[in-house]
């Protein structure tokens, strides 16, 4: 959510996000028994329903983003160092102990 909101509003999208979980907690199992009760038509054409809303919604999402830097792989990981030793005869393939470098 940090990306999503103003630093500002952050602790009110906070709270809004909290209110909107505990009430869906709270009234779905009730709305849930009703629209059994009323067909399964009905459950199945809401769903279909909110899912293009909650689906049209979503798309519409602005995300605060930015670029710092594009740093390559080969200067990320320059000074690092890998080595590996083989015993004589090794129980399993491949290395038996590796240490792996990084400079501080």
């Amino acid at each position: 959510m940090p990306g999503l909101v103003p630093p500002a509003a952050f602790s009110n999208a906070l709270a809004w996000n909290a209110t909107a979980s505990q009430a869906a907690r709270i009234a779905g199992p009730g709305i849930a028994g009703v629209m059994i009760m009323a067909g399964e038509a009905w459950v199945y054409g809401s769903v279909a329903i909110l899912l293009l809303i909650a689906s049209a919604l979503t798309f519409r999402i602005r995300a605060q983003t930015q670029i710092t830097r594009n740093t390559p792989l080969k200067t990320a990981f320059s000074g690092c160092t890998c080595r590996a030793s083989m015993s004589a005869a090794p129980t399993f393939p491949g290395p038996k102990r590796l240490s792996v470098a990084v400079p501080a």
